[in-house]
């Protein structure tokens, strides 16, 4: 059967092997192993940075976690070995739970009527709109050169600027949970030339470089997907 352009245009994880990791199955699969309580936590510690932009406090968490019986510090390493939140290894302080960062990164979201977050990379920032069902600015810089970047979700759509800006998604090849290993260089870039130059300053990363829809349907597929999983 003949491939349509919108089914061309939606990536499969398939084509870049070394981001396997990178999807809904994942995120979701993690989700699945843990206990309701767990489930509980986790969801806890989402709706802290949708409501605050940042990371629960220590009584906040101790309070979530009082109520599921475990040990908080049990409960935590469970949730980081699953790989669904980060933690500072020498204080064990949250600093980011997929897909939001509770430290600046390059990737700030501008969600209507909530507080601004930031993003953990481009597609966890792509996700985050349609991950809560509302309209979003999303602002980031090229990695090469700074050029700003701006990206406006509305019911569905976006609009980016400039238009010439493609996302790069990739691996550093290292062992390690996604922050370690992706995060870092899943980048948007002003144009497909910079998102090159990246590359070949960065002869370790392999990934390729994905056009505005496919970075958007990555975005969608990860985190609506996970937001619809977290609240059955």
């Amino acid at each position: 059967m003949e491939e349509t352009a919108a089914e061309a245009s939606v990536v499969r994880i398939g084509d870049v092997p070394e981001l396997a990791g990178i999807s809904a199955d994942r995120l979701t699969s993690a989700q699945a192993g843990l206990s309701p309580e767990l489930r509980r936590l986790h969801r806890a510690i989402l709706d802290s940075f949708v409501q605050l932009g940042s990371a629960p406090g220590q009584d906040r968490l101790k309070d979530d976690a009082s109520k599921l019986g475990p040990d908080m510090g049990i409960a935590l390493e469970q949730l980081e070995e699953s790989d669904l939140i980060v933690r500072d290894r020498p204080t064990g302080r949250i600093v980011g739970v997929y897909p939001f960062s509770a430290v600046p990164t390059r990737h700030r979201v501008h969600i209507a009527g909530g507080t601004p977050v930031y993003a953990m990379c481009a597609i966890d920032a792509l996700g985050i709109p349609d991950m809560l069902a509302k309209d979003g600015v999303i602002l980031s810089e090229d990695p090469v050169d700074s050029s700003p970047i701006r990206v406006e979700v509305h019911a569905g759509r976006a609009d980016w600027n400039p238009a010439s800006a493609v996302v790069f998604v990739g691996s550093t090849g290292q062992d390690g949970s996604l922050a370690q290993t992706c995060c870092s260089v899943i980048n948007f870039f002003a144009s497909s030339a910079t998102a090159k130059e990246f590359q070949s300053r960065n002869p370790g990363v392999t990934g390729r470089v994905l056009s505005q829809q496919e970075a958007l349907e990555l975005g969608r597929s990860v985190f609506g997907q996970l937001a619809r999983e977290d609240r059955r």
